[in-house]
């Protein structure tokens, strides 16, 4: 004969152990620290990820001046800032331009390449 404490098995039919996910409207328990149904987090820790608020123009005019001089460095940031929903536009601009920009140098390289190697260095130093 097993013998349950009230207390410690939760009772869903009462208001103050079901909280509902902002996320989807799923019930969950009270002590729930992700929804089953969608995954959103009701844990305090992840919250400030989403209090973040977008980059001033000062941060993005550095952003993109880092990205133009620094390879990889606007697709790092652009893909970093995706996860925060104040900055999700700003990072697909600078994934955007991280991307041109690697593509630009590829095909700075390709050319330079293909130059230095189509060159006859017959007809153009005779005298070897």
């Amino acid at each position: 004969m097993s013998i349950e404490n009230p207390d410690s098995t939760p009772n869903p039919s009462s208001n103050k152990q079901i909280k509902y996910c902002p996320n989807c409207g799923n019930q969950a328990l009270a002590q729930a620290v992700i929804c089953v149904k969608c995954g959103y987090s009701f844990s305090e820790f992840y919250k400030p990820l989403a209090n973040k608020s977008a980059w001033s123009g000062l941060s993005m005019f550095l952003l993109i001046f880092g990205t133009l001089l620094i390879p990889f460095f606007g697709i790092i940031m652009g893909a970093v800032s995706l996860s925060t929903p104040a900055r999700r536009t700003q990072g697909i601009s600078l994934l955007v331009l991280g991307i041109i920009r690697e593509l630009i140098i590829l095909i700075m390289i390709v050319i330079f390449v293909i130059g230095f190697f189509s060159v006859n260095t017959y007809y153009t130093y005779p005298y070897f």
